[in-house]
């Protein structure tokens, strides 16, 4: 009778810790990553141009979205010289993701506008950080392009 019961014991702990995800591998601490394609580095577009956008985003287990943000190195000074004053800053563009370990992304352009026609040419940074469904955000991925 008491084996019995001790048996029974043990298969109930079986089922409540299997059901309670006792088998699970824990909480999702992975960051997402990126392969960009387009733009390569060093790259040039032409004012008036889109930025396109070719790249690969992956995760251990479900992606969310990428924030792409464009940002002026002002190292160079030519374009000063033509009388051109502002580099262009537009908006952060947030890429929705399609909720899997794999997303391949190809978009004729990464912001809501085309460069700017006006805008001061120049060296760009664009940098990408990817972010899973539970949060984790992928390192600064930078890429160095040129408007002319």
């Amino acid at each position: 009778m008491i084996k019995n019961i001790t048996n029974c014991l043990i298969l109930c702990c079986l089922l409540v810790g299997t059901a309670c995800g006792g088998g699970s591998d824990g909480p999702d601490k992975t960051k997402p990553e990126a392969d960009i394609k387009v733009p390569s580095a060093n790259q040039t577009f032409v004012k008036g141009a889109n930025l396109p956008l070719d790249a690969v985003f992956t995760d251990n287990k479900a992606l969310k979205n990428c924030v792409v943000t464009l940002v002026y190195n002002p190292d160079v000074t030519s374009a000063q010289l033509k009388g051109l004053s502002d580099p262009w800053e537009p908006a952060p563009a947030t890429i929705p993701l399609n909720g899997k370990q794999t997303d391949e992304q190809k978009l004729d352009n990464i912001f809501a506008e085309p460069v700017e026609s006006s805008c001061l040419s120049g060296d760009y940074t664009l940098t990408f950080i990817v972010e899973d469904a539970a949060g984790n955000k992928s390192d600064a991925i930078m890429v160095d392009i040129v408007i002319q």
